[in-house]
């Protein structure tokens, strides 16, 4: 059995947190710094399409995906696609960045991210210490557009972790991430726990649960 987040009540969540139940079709902007086929990272990648999977299928918002070609510790390793962007089945297009540096590193998403900024009504952020994150906050708060941030556990883990590493490195990135985002930032999380560890880190953020249903 596996966790996939629930795209039904994340969308009702969405709506009614940033007044948008009158919104005929929202445009969502999902941004990761990996996303399928990229199946080297594991469960958040496969639950990240799931819910972009069911919040397009369900008809009742747009969504795009922004995301790099990474698929692997090595700059070489990258994402096989067809095309770019590509068009998933459910309903929507991913546009994927040429990585070219450690992690999520990447000038083509610098380049496109205020374009499809632009275009949204909401953005929707997945991961936290990543080089997609902060220029995704920064932005957001820049052309004043709400966020859903969905950590997966991350900065729970750090919180819950003393041995975690890098922590005094993910401290200063945190504190970057709070004078980043906008004010309109709700982050997603999957139980009350994590809620609590993660507002340690960043004190201040509202927060939505939205558990994982099992399928």
């Amino acid at each position: 059995m596996k966790a996939f987040p629930d795209s039904a009540l994340f969308r009702r969540t969405v709506r009614k947190i940033f007044d948008m139940t009158n919104a005929s079709k929202p445009r969502i902007l999902h941004i990761a710094p990996a996303y399928s086929p990229a199946i080297v990272y594991g469960g958040p990648t496969f639950s990240t399409k799931a819910l972009c999977d069911g919040l397009a299928a369900s008809g009742a918002v747009d969504v795009t995906v922004l995301t790099t070609d990474s698929n692997g510790p090595n700059v070489s390793d990258r994402v096989e696609i067809e095309s770019n962007p590509t068009w998933f089945s459910e309903g929507y297009h991913v546009y994927y960045c040429r990585r070219v540096a450690f992690g999520s590193f990447s000038l083509d998403f610098l380049r496109r991210l205020p374009r499809h900024m632009r275009q949204a009504d909401l953005v929707h952020l997945t991961s936290t210490y990543n080089f997609t994150t902060i220029p995704t906050l920064f932005m957001a708060q820049i052309t004043g557009k709400p966020v859903v941030w969905s950590p997966r556990g991350s900065l729970q883990a750090t919180r819950q972790w003393h041995e975690a590493p890098k922590r005094r490195l993910k401290g200063l990135f945190e504190r970057i991430c709070q004078i980043a985002r906008p004010r309109a930032t709700v982050m997603h999380v999957t139980a009350q726990i994590e809620a609590e560890l993660s507002t340690e880190n960043l004190p201040g953020i509202a927060t939505a649960e939205i558990p994982n249903p099992m399928a």
